[in-house]
């Protein structure tokens, strides 16, 4: 399962802050963005997985409005939270801003 969220998130995201999604235990992740970064979710979207209808991607942008850093994930039912976009400057950028599609949510 790991590699159909690896495989939709890459089929689905741009972004220039890092060139390869990173994937960790979705608990690790989740306890890393809150308590390190100190950062919240701003918005959740579920998109279906492009080769699996029948899975949905929770793509979720993460962001910390005092030190304006921020992060985009993509989860799936696997247990696996992978990190494909990150930087700093967050100025309330949605989801919209740094896929390739246009989401409907």
């Amino acid at each position: 399962m790991k590699g159909l969220l690896l495989t939709a998130i890459i089929a689905i995201t741009t972004t220039t802050a890092t060139a390869q999604p990173r994937c960790l235990l979705e608990t690790v992740a989740i306890y890393n963005l809150s308590e390190k970064y100190r950062e919240t979710v701003q918005e959740t979207i579920t998109r279906p997985h492009s080769e699996y209808p029948d899975i949905d991607i929770v793509i979720e942008m993460w962001a910390n409005e005092e030190t304006g850093t921020w992060t985009l994930t993509g989860r799936s039912v696997d247990g696996f939270m992978c990190i494909f976009g990150a930087g700093a400057d967050y100025e309330g950028q949605s989801i919209r801003d740094l896929l390739k599609f246009d989401v409907e949510v």
